[in-house]
């Protein structure tokens, strides 16, 4: 199944992973969404193909071994069964904490890894991160990509958010929040997170409290009213509040007249 992942403009940047051929690129990507929390799948070509790249005419095993050739994927197989798995994903992404675990193992030693997956490329992330991977940095944006430098970690941080707009959730919808709607709305405190706001649970909470006082517990309804607000540029609740009042006012300047009657215009007027 699926999963939503995150993505940041240091993906386009990456001169690693410019060397692999635009559609090893996309794969990449979507070689996130189909792995599980730790970043694993069955090396299955068809399959994946089927998965991500549907409607192109292209080799997905060769496109695989260019990501592994350039670190960015190991290769490998455990007891005769093929693999992958996705350098340093649980590093950089942040998988939903209801989502499955993993039941692939992980990799083997890269002193035992099969010949046939082998890649020079697959050294140990040094100190400076030259690694390929680690200078994609697939989630960290800029300011993110300074804490990392300074040794900073932040993974507590990135765990925590959404977790309390799923809770809220719950708690007002009155029942569990199904996988896909937790996905959702973790991707919204995301995005809000990712557009600079200081406080993207509370903003997802408002949004979710508005849905539950008009009787309407979808995850459509939410969006509608995120979409909104992120297009508008709220980055905070209290601009909430303003677009409301710029609304209000919206409607009452719209709103007909009532046309002032003269009162003495219909003396001397018998029925």
């Amino acid at each position: 199944m699926a999963r939503a992942r995150n993505i940041k403009p240091g993906f386009f940047l990456n001169d690693e992973l410019a060397e692999c051929d635009p559609l090893a690129r996309l794969l990449f990507a979507g070689l996130w969404c189909i792995a599980d929390r730790e970043g694993r799948l069955e090396d299955r070509p068809k399959r994946i193909k089927a998965e991500v790249l549907p409607y192109d005419d292209c080799d997905v095993d060769q496109l695989l071994e260019q990501l592994a050739k350039h670190g960015f994927i190991i290769r490998y197989e455990v007891d005769g069964n093929q693999y992958i798995q996705v350098t340093n994903f649980s590093k950089h992404q942040n998988p939903h904490v209801k989502e499955a675990a993993s039941i692939i193992p992980p990799p083997p030693t890269q002193e035992t890894a099969p010949e046939k997956h082998h890649t020079s490329t697959m050294q140990e992330p040094e100190q400076n991160n030259s690694f390929p991977a680690d200078s994609l940095k697939l989630i960290p944006s800029s300011s993110e990509s300074l804490k990392l430098e300074s040794g900073a970690d932040d993974a507590s941080e990135n765990e925590a958010i959404g977790i309390k707009a799923i809770e809220f959730a719950e708690k007002a919808w009155g029942r569990p929040i199904a996988p896909l709607d937790c996905e959702n709305i973790t991707q919204w405190c995301h995005d809000f997170s990712l557009r600079g706001s200081p406080e993207p649970d509370e903003i997802v909470i408002e949004a979710l409290r508005r849905s539950s006082e008009q009787g309407v517990r979808k995850m459509s309804y939410v969006s509608s009213i995120l979409k909104d607000w992120l297009d508008s540029g709220v980055f905070r609740v209290s601009q909430i509040q303003e677009l409301d009042e710029q609304f209000e006012k919206a409607k009452s300047r719209d709103r007909p007249r009532k046309k002032k009657i003269d009162p003495g215009k219909y003396d001397g007027v018998y029925l």
